[in-house]
């Protein structure tokens, strides 16, 4: 390999296409199963919910 190629400088048009792909697909699924987790934490909103508690706690314990 000459200097300072990388290895995808050596495949074919359309391998290096599919290399892209596939490290495309593979950060779109990640990010797919971030928000997934997102989501299954707080299916129902209850964090909202408990934000909105406990700035009203605050606003008592100032007020």
């Amino acid at each position: 390999m000459a200097r300072g190629a990388s290895p995808s400088d050596h495949m074919s048009p359309s391998r290096r296409f599919f290399s892209h792909r596939e490290a495309n697909t593979e950060a779109f699924s990640q990010i797919t199963h971030g928000m997934n987790m997102i989501t299954a934490i707080e299916p129902t909103g209850a964090l909202s919910e408990h934000k909105e508690s406990l700035e009203s706690d605050m606003d008592d314990d100032l007020g």
